[in-house]
This record gives C-alpha cells, structure tokens and sequence, in this order.
C-alpha cells in the first residue's frame, strides 16, 4: 500500500467513525422517550389530590372576586422584586 491509500483509508476510517452510535451509557432501547414521558405526566393533572393542609376558600370570595371583575376593580397584587439589579438582553445590532 502507498502512503496515498493509507492516507486515504485513515481519512476515511476517521469520517466513518464519526457516523458510528455511541453506545448508552445506562439506557436501553427501552428506556428511550423516558424524559418526555416524565415531562408529559408532570403535566397532567392528578385527579385526587392529596394536600398536607385543607383548602380554604368560599363561595362568598369567589363572588365578590367575579364582582370585582365585572366592576373592573381589581385588586392588584403586590409588587414584589425578585432580583436586585437589571441588565441582560441580547446586544445585537446591524
């Protein structure tokens, strides 16, 4: 073999192993799809919910919240800072 068909089949055997699968490291064909699934069950809504504290709430709130809605006298929340400072945003341009 010359050093041009070495030279070439290296060069291809490198290009061929970049195609290759990697093998997994803990997954089997299984288990592929577990992440979306894990994200779709989040959103779903359990059907019987289980909370630590009961819910307080009446119909009386209720009313007068769909009162205040009609009326257009909402009451605004709070206003509540989360961070310290502004920045951020994409400097883009032309």
């Amino acid at each position: 073999m010359n050093s041009r068909s070495l030279l070439s089949t290296m060069a291809l055997a490198i290009a061929l192993a970049g195609c290759a699968t990697p093998p997994l490291a803990d997954a089997t064909a299984s288990e592929f799809g577990d992440a979306n699934r894990a994200t779709y069950a989040a959103m779903i809504v359990n059907p019987d919910p289980h909370y630590d504290a009961p819910m307080t709430t009446s119909g009386e709130q209720a009313a007068a919240a769909a009162d205040r809605v009609r009326k257009g006298t909402v009451k605004q929340p709070d206003s509540i800072r989360t961070t310290s400072g502004t920045g951020g945003g994409s400097g883009g341009g032309n």
